[in-house]
């Protein structure tokens, strides 16, 4: 299943990178072949996860699965996310 969420993101954003470490990979490429766009954050899915905008305008997105996650707990990790994305 991470392969094809990874799949489905890089064709739907541009580039994407299975990364060891999102957050040194995030501050190798920043300034250097790279802008910021969201920095490195966990997501409710399991993952963690970055974006730049590369110099020609695609996106970078970084990503390193962290957590595996019961339906259960990804259902309840989901409504805290929309939850805070309400305020």
């Amino acid at each position: 299943m991470p392969e094809m969420r990874r799949g489905l993101r890089r064709a739907r954003r541009g580039s994407g990178s299975n990364q060891e470490d999102v957050d040194r990979g995030f501050g190798a490429r920043e300034g250097g072949t790279g802008q910021p766009v969201m920095p490195p954050g966990d997501m409710f899915w399991g993952d963690r996860i970055a974006e730049l905008q590369r110099p020609l305008g695609k996106p970078w997105v970084l990503a390193k699965h962290v957590k595996d996650l019961s339906p259960t707990e990804m259902k309840k990790a989901q409504d805290e996310f929309l939850a805070k994305m309400k305020k």
